[in-house]
């Protein structure tokens, strides 16, 4: 388990993680309307796709896994109208649970 704190910039979207040929799951809480999403290839819009874009509640608890697609590459990514700080639990590989270890 790392629990991570970044700053997310407001605006458009900022990458937290970055995998190659490699899996993650990763677990997010709060801000409340903030966005999420896992953003597989390349970097410009036209030759990328996304998966698994959520928006956080600030109650229940979301999951996002990346999968075989890294394989490219991926990058899982938050997006929030102002600056604010997100803290999100990370995992290497699948993990089965729905929920992390602990509360944060």
């Amino acid at each position: 388990m790392a629990l991570r704190t970044k700053l997310v910039k407001g605006g458009g979207w900022r990458t937290l993680e970055s995998y190659w040929n490699a899996s993650g799951t990763a677990f997010f809480l709060q801000p409340k309307n903030a966005k999420v999403r896992i953003r597989y290839g390349g970097s410009s819009w036209w030759n990328g796709f996304t998966r698994q874009e959520k928006t956080l509640s600030g109650t229940k608890v979301i999951k996002l896994s990346i999968g075989i697609g890294s394989l490219v590459s991926a990058r899982l990514q938050a997006s929030n109208k102002s600056d604010t700080e997100l803290t999100y639990d990370v995992y290497p590989g699948s993990v089965a649970v729905q929920s992390p270890e602990f509360s944060f």
